[in-house]
């Protein structure tokens, strides 16, 4: 599989997006909320540890491994929290969430057995799809992934996930407080952004796991389980503190001395990893009124 295939292939659908809904930021910014959700239950399925754990045993026993496994873990957990954000949001604006949510776990699980030794129907599937148009011609390559391979490839589901977030951004700043908005709740924005900067973490956790792998692409570094973790906490205290969040609500804001977010060091979340920091001894400083002080009602 080319590098960036995934990323090039959802740039050109969300161009198409664009097009088709020129001029109807609202209904485009559904159908992106609509994505997202789909997206969401699809990677809920392929993060799940019973599969991952499978290729992770391939490797030696290792500090990076064990590290691997937890951190994927509470990914899991917490693309699973997105999915029901999304749900409710998407309740407001129409019916077919449950819908969506099947699709898209159905579709993680063909994917999800497409990475797996015995996944050999799901790699069929995929084939005819592929053979159809009704999957992009990256998904034929996932049976041949190694472990390296494969946190790549997650990495690069995560790069998606940024762009859709960030156009659902910039649809929600461009709609104000135009008639609908409202039908996704008061802190749309600031939910949204913090999903959006959880997922920027994932990928650049993502992308750190990789580094792990050897040069083999199945076994791991012999790095201790501290300095795995020690890397996760230092993305999370950049990608996810109080004043990265408010940023990507507003990429113009300007943050001048004496502004309540001047010098806050607080973070909007753990990015799932909370539990981990802890038995770390590593300082979670996750404050929940990060969104009143940036603006926002609490």
């Amino acid at each position: 599989m080319s590098e960036q295939v995934i990323v090039d292939y959802t740039e050109t659908i969300a161009q198409q997006i664009a097009d088709a809904h020129a001029g109807a930021p609202l209904e485009e910014l559904r159908i992106w909320v609509r994505l997202a959700h789909q997206r969401e239950a699809m990677v809920t399925e392929l993060y799940d540890l019973s599969r991952i754990d499978r290729r992770l045993e391939k490797g030696t026993p290792s500090e990076a491994g064990a590290t691997i496994r937890a951190a994927i873990a509470s990914i899991w957990a917490h693309e699973t929290a997105h999915a029901r954000f999304l749900s409710s949001v998407r309740g407001f604006t129409e019916d077919l969430a449950a819908l969506a949510e099947l699709q898209g776990k159905l579709e993680g699980r063909v994917t999800r057995g497409a990475v797996s030794d015995e996944g050999r129907l799901a790699r069929f599937l995929i084939a005819v799809g592929a053979s159809l148009k009704r999957v992009p011609a990256f998904a034929a390559d996932l049976g041949r992934m190694n472990l390296r391979q494969l946190m790549a490839f997650y990495g690069e589901l995560e790069t998606t996930a940024k762009m859709g977030y960030q156009r659902i951004l910039e649809l929600g700043r461009r709609l104000g407080d135009a008639p609908g908005s409202l039908d996704f709740g008061v802190t749309f924005l600031w939910d949204v952004a913090r999903i959006l900067q959880e997922e920027c973490f994932h990928e650049d956790a993502f992308r750190a796991m990789g580094r792990w792998v050897d040069a083999a692409g199945e076994g791991f570094m012999p790095l201790p389980g501290r300095e795995c973790v020690e890397t996760f906490h230092d993305l999370c205290a950049r990608d996810l503190g109080t004043p990265a969040i408010a940023r990507a609500v507003d990429p113009a804001l300007a943050i001048p001395k004496g502004h309540p977010l001047d010098g806050d060091t607080t973070w909007v979340s753990d990015g799932g990893l909370g539990d981990l920091f802890t038995r770390f001894n590593l300082p979670v400083p996750v404050d929940a009124q990060a969104r009143a002080r940036a603006g926002f009602p609490a």
